[in-house]
This record gives structure tokens, sequence and C-alpha cells, in this order.
């Protein structure tokens, strides 16, 4: 009979959203250390955690908005939905790490490990992970808009339908990465090690692919209208048909399948 009144009246009590350990929380600013803690929801906006030492924990939904974790560890640490605007991460060990539909924008990666990282459906626009290493990493659905990737190792990463519009992949190391569907519309590729990459329905248009190697990438439906591919290497492309290759650009020293022409750039 009391639980028929309960459901009646709908008042049964809801539990508080988990949070942080009051006593992990200490430890943390006072030692800038604390390993498997749990500072899920913690407030630790704009604070200065140079070298702090995070293996592992847990800190889901936390707020890191304007903090300073340069040259922190944070391996393996659960960053999922955490707010990391504008944060410094800038040398920070990020290695497989779940960062899950993180908000990243604006922060500075440069430099930091974040091999195996779970980054799918995260904020990463107008972020700095200039020479970053990015080997494994998860980045399906991710926003990197306008973002610097200027030398990044993106060796066997998964990038499905990522955004990287407008983003500067200049020399990076992309070498079996999976990009089918992602958005590359005018990213600067110049330079780029891409070979024996996934291009399926990829969208490069006015992309620039001045001097990447592409040998072997498969561009089955991909969209390179307008792309610049000067000194490009297009040898042993997969689903490379002339018919695509006339919407596109190159010039004498552009390495093409046998049979293949294309177009010189004005």
């Amino acid at each position: 009979m009391k639980y028929a009144a309960f459901v009646a009246l709908g008042v049964f009590a809801v539990s508080p959203a988990a949070a942080f350990k009051p006593a992990d929380l200490d430890k943390f600013k006072s030692t800038n250390e604390c390993v498997q803690c749990d500072l899920r929801r913690a407030n630790l906006k704009a604070g200065l955690y140079q070298k702090a030492k995070l293996v592992k924990s847990n800190l889901r939904d936390a707020d890191l908005k304007g903090a300073n974790l340069s040259g922190a560890d944070l391996t393996g640490a659960q960053l999922r939905r955490t707010d990391l605007e504008k944060t410094n991460l800038q040398g920070a060990l990020l290695i497989s790490a779940d960062l899950v539909a993180a908000d990243l924008e604006k922060s500075n990666l440069r430099g930091a490990d974040l091999t195996r990282a779970d980054a799918r459906d995260a904020d990463m626009d107008n972020v700095n992970l200039q020479g970053a290493k990015l080997d494994k990493i998860d980045l399906g659905r991710a926003d990197l808009k306008r973002s610097n990737l200027h030398g990044v190792s993106l060796i066997d990463a998964e990038l499905k339908g990522a955004n990287f519009e407008r983003t500067t992949l200049s020399d990076a190391n992309m070498m079996g990465a999976d990009l089918s569907r992602a958005d590359l519309d005018r990213a600067d590729l110049s330079g780029a090690n891409m070979s024996k990459t996934n291009l399926t329905r990829a969208k490069l248009k006015r992309a620039n692919l001045t001097g990447a190697n592409l040998s072997g990438a498969d561009f089955d439906d991909a969209i390179i209208k307008l792309a610049r591919f000067p000194d490009a290497d297009l040898r042993g492309a997969k689903n490379l048909e002339q018919e695509l290759l006339d919407t596109a650009c190159g010039n004498g020293k552009t390495k093409l399948p046998k049979g293949y022409t294309i177009k010189p750039c004005s």
C-alpha cells in the first residue's frame, strides 16, 4: 500500500548525482597528486596543476576550464564530458584516456601524447595539437575545425566522420588512418603521409595536398573537387577514377597510377 501511494504521488526520492570524494579532492589540492582518485564533477576551474599526477583518476564531468595542466600525467584518466576549454595540456600524457564528448575547444595540447585515447564526439575546435602523438586514437565524429595539427602522428588512427575543415595537417603522419566520411574541406595536408589511408566518402574539396603521399589510399566515393595535388604521390591509389581526377589539379611532378592524367593547377 505504501509503495502504491508513493507511485501515485510521484514522490520517490531521487539520489543525487555521483560526485567526488572530498578526501581525494583535498589530497589533490594539497599534493598535486592523486592516483586513481574520484574527482567526478569537481570544480578545478583555472587551477595551477602543472605536472600533476592523475593516473587513472576519474574526472568525469569535472570543470577544468582554463586550468594549467602542462606536463600532467593523465594516463588512463576518465575525462568523459569534462570541461577542458582553453586548458593548457602542453606536453601532457593522455595515453589511453577517456575523452569521449569532452570539451577541449581552444585548448593547448602541443606535444601531448594521446596514444590510444578515446576522443569520440569531442569538441576540439581551434585546438593546438602541433607535434602531438595521436597514434591509434579514436576521433570518430570529433570536431577539429580550424585546429593546428602540424606534424602530428596519427598512425592507424580512427578518424571516421571527424571534422577537419580548414584544419592544418601539414607534415602529419596519417599512415593507415581511417578517414572514411571525414570532412577535410579546405584542410592543409601539404607534405602529409596519407599512404594506405581509407578516404571512402571523405570530403576533400579545395584541400591542399601539395607533396602529400597518398600511395595506396582508397578514394571510393571521395569528393576531391578543386583539391590541389602538385608533387603528390597517388601511385597505387584505389578507386581513383579519371573522372574524379578531372575535378582536381596537380602538376608535372604529380605521381599518378599508370594511364591517368591530371590538369595543372593555375
